[in-house]
């Protein structure tokens, strides 16, 4: 199944995807006019040769944004977590030559702490103690109380689809793209 997104990914049908280019994070899809559309703040990028890679990530976000629907509010975060796995596992399917500190868009040096306080990040983003608001600013900004770098809980939702898709006996997103309920169902 992985190959019909790619298909899809490198003819990009104008019919099926418009891209927006604007200040903004290094990119996310946003509804415009009741369609999902990509968008990329240029001013982010340092280095052009990630784009496709952020590209890729987008384009998963953009195939999760056709079958979401609506999110409860109490389950936003994972929606927010699981989501980043997906788009990192799916850039990581379509590139697979480059690290993964690319595919997550972190500095090494921010992987490493990822990977050194996973036990850490279990504590905070799993531990039922903070709300689920508490846990996107916790993401969005981290917290210095908590020895927490922003965007770490990316990592966590990165490793639940690796390990839902090491499960499988190829990577095929088909049912993540398409199954909210499996998404809430994935373990961080």
């Amino acid at each position: 199944m992985l190959i019909g997104y790619a298909e899809n990914f490198y003819l990009l049908r104008k019919s099926r995807m418009s891209i927006s280019w604007f200040f903004s994070p290094e990119g996310f899809v946003m509804n415009f006019q009741g369609k999902p559309v990509i968008c990329f703040g240029l001013e982010r990028f340092r280095d052009f040769r990630l784009l496709k890679i952020l590209f890729a990530h987008e384009y998963a976000h953009y195939l999760l944004n056709w079958s979401r629907g609506e999110v409860p509010e109490d389950k936003e975060f994972k929606w927010l977590v699981i989501s980043e796995g997906i788009g990192t596992c799916f850039s990581q399917c379509v590139f697979p030559d480059h690290k993964l500190s690319d595919h997550l868009l972190f500095r090494r040096d921010k992987l490493n702490w990822c990977q050194d306080n996973e036990s850490l990040l279990r504590k905070i983003y799993c531990s039922g103690k903070y709300s689920a608001r508490e846990l996107m600013d916790f993401d969005a900004k981290g917290n210095p109380d908590l020895n927490l770098p922003p965007r770490a809980a990316k990592y966590l939702g990165y490793l639940a689809v690796r390990n839902y898709l090491g499960q499988k006996r190829s990577p095929d997103f088909s049912d993540l793209l398409s199954d909210k309920n499996l998404i809430f169902s994935l373990n961080l």
